[in-house]
Parts: structure tokens; C-alpha cells; sequence
């Protein structure tokens, strides 16, 4: 797994930018800053966003990704969260008062974006990773993942200081090569990956 870190932080100063990850050239993980760090080919090779929560600072470069490729474009750009998450974003941000629907644009039956619910307590395949998934505890609806390929895994809370509904913290979670050792894992490692397990 190829993962290049974007941008780590709950707010923008020089310097310092919003959460955003890169996995193997085609998936982001939260899309903070996505488009002041990425070229234009490279947000073009974007085909799926996993998102952990609304924030602006793990979200609001979504706006701009979609529309930065809507005319280069092959596929519609697939954002995959829980589906309050993905409410969220219809209701306040893509809902032609604050940004385009491109849900619904260019035409409703060639959007320029798909929202994809994930299930709670299913495990889902995007871009190729194997992704588990938990409601972790913060102000709004947030997801952890523990994202997985056959090199390893790579486990993300969404927010920092975050914890399991059952109030773990996951500073100590173990993770297998394979998968999680429970499907009710104690996540909380920050705005950032914790190190690839092989």
C-alpha cells in the first residue's frame, strides 16, 4: 500500500494543512487540502474518496476536486462514508445554494459524483483495499477504517483524541496482516495513519 500524506492538521496556516491522504495514486482518504496539493493529472486519477467525517477540514476539498475534473472525467468520482455522513454533504454543501449538486450534474443520469453508503458492520472493497470501518466518538458522525491490502494495514480515526463507542482509545490497537482482530475495533491514533503492520 502506497500511502502519501496530503495533509494532517484541523486547521490551515503556511504550512500547515487540512487532512488528506493518498493511497496507491487513486483513492483519498478525507480531502481536506486535496487540491493545493495534488496536479491537475493527479486529482484526474482520483476515483474514490473515503471520507471519516463532515468537517470542512477533512471534507470541504471535495468541492473543488469535483469540480476541477468534471470535463476530464471518465467515471463519476465515488465518495464512500456512512450514510449520515454522506446526508450531510447533500443537505449543506452540494445543494445548489452552497455548491452545485454534482450528484445531479451534469445530468442526473451521468452525475459527475456518486455517494456510496458503506454498511455498518460490512466490510467494503475500494480501489483495490479492503476497508473495516467503526462509528467513532466526536461531535458529528465520524468513521475510523482500517484500510487493507495483502502488504499490510493502516488504521485511521478521522479525528484526534477520538474513541471507540465503547471508550477504548486505540493507541495500542493491534492489527493484523490480514485484518482487524475484532470487528469492533478501538480506534484513536489522530489526524494521521498509524505505521503499515507487515
Amino acid at each position: 500500500m502506497k500511502i502519501r500524506v496530503l495533509g494532517s492538521y484541523g486547521s490551515r496556516l503556511p504550512g500547515f494543512i487540512t487532512s488528506c491522504l493518498m493511497l496507491n495514486d487513486n483513492l483519498l482518504l478525507d480531502v481536506g487540502t486535496v487540491t493545493s496539493s495534488l496536479s491537475l493529472a493527479e486529482q484526474d486519477a482520483v476515483t474514490d474518496v473515503l471520507l471519516s467525517h463532515a468537517h470542512l477540514d477533512h471534507m470541504d476539498g471535495l468541492a473543488f476536486l469535483v469540480d476541477n475534473v468534471l470535463t476530464l472525467q471518465r467515471q463519476p468520482l465515488r465518495v464512500w462514508a456512512p450514510a449520515p455522513v454522506l446526508q450531510t454533504l447533500r443537505d449543506h454543501l452540494f445543494n445548489d445554494k452552497v455548491w452545485p449538486d454534482f450528484t445531479r450534474l451534469p445530468t442526473a443520469e451521468a452525475p459527475a459524483l456518486l455517494f456510496r453508503a458503506l454498511v455498518e458492520g460490512e466490510s467494503a472493497e475500494i480501489a483495490g483495499l479492503k476497508i473495516d470501518w467503526a462509528r467513532t466518538c466526536h461531535q458529528v458522525y465520524t468513521a475510523g477504517y482500517c484500510l487493507s491490502d495483502r502488504e499490510g494495514s493502516v488504521l485511521f480515526s478521522g479525528t484526534p483524541r477520538a474513541r471507540s463507542r465503547s471508550g477504548h482509545s486505540g493507541g495500542d490497537v493491534p492489527i493484523s496482516r490480514r485484518r482487524l482482530s475484532s470487528p469492533r475495533f478501538p480506534i484513536g491514533c489522530g489526524n494521521a495513519p498509524m505505521p503499515v503492520v507487515t
